[in-house]
This record gives C-alpha cells, sequence and structure tokens, in this order.
C-alpha cells in the first residue's frame, strides 16, 4: 500500500496564508460594519440638524399650505361639475390618489 504524505512541505506558509485570507475576510466585515455605523451616524446627525434648525415645523406648515391648496382647487373645479356633485374622495381616487393626501378622509388604522 502506498503512503502518501499529506503534509505541506511549507506548513508555516500554509498556515501564513491561511491566517492571512482569515485576517482579509475578517477585516472586510469590520470594513462594512464600519461604513454602515457611519451611514447611520451620518443619517442621525442629518435629523438632528433638521430639528435643530426647527425646519420641521417649516416643512409642516408647508404641507399644510399645499394640502389647503389642493383642497381649494379640488373645491373650485367641483363648481362647475354637473348636479350631482360627485363626492371629492371618489374623484381623487378614480385620478390614482389617495383622499388622504388632502386629509379627507382619516388614513387606515
Amino acid at each position: 500500500m502506498l503512503s502518501v504524505d499529506r503534509t505541506p512541505e511549507h506548513p508555516d506558509r500554509v498556515a501564513s496564508l491561511v491566517i492571512d485570507s482569515v485576517f482579509i475576510a475578517y477585516t472586510g466585515v469590520l470594513r462594512r460594519r464600519l461604513d454602515d455605523k457611519a451611514e447611520i451616524k451620518r443619517k442621525y446627525e442629518l435629523l438632528l440638524k433638521i430639528y435643530e434648525e426647527d425646519r420641521v415645523s417649516s416643512i409642516k406648515d408647508a404641507i399644510r399650505r399645499y394640502k389647503a391648496a389642493g383642497r381649494a382647487a379640488l373645491e373650485s373645479w367641483l363648481e362647475y361639475a354637473a348636479e350631482p356633485k360627485p363626492d371629492p374622495s371618489e374623484l381623487l381616487r378614480s385620478a390614482g390618489f389617495s383622499p388622504e393626501a388632502l386629509d379627507l378622509e382619516p388614513p387606515d388604522q
């Protein structure tokens, strides 16, 4: 029976290559985790800046004004509609819009 020696000629080199490949894989995982944490930190800082600059209230105010303008435009358009007047919510739905966008219906719970 033939005996085959399965030990490498340079066991230290093989061990070094294995350690290097494990290290490279581990540093790749660490790099991705650091990148993920950096992205989370960036988003947190952006939110903090938005709140500090009181931009949330100005954004809410702008949204409120756009909704009011949308409702006014819808009411003006309905003045020209034939009798019986269509339901504004159904009219928006038939056009592909959600009535919730103009606060015509409460959001689904």
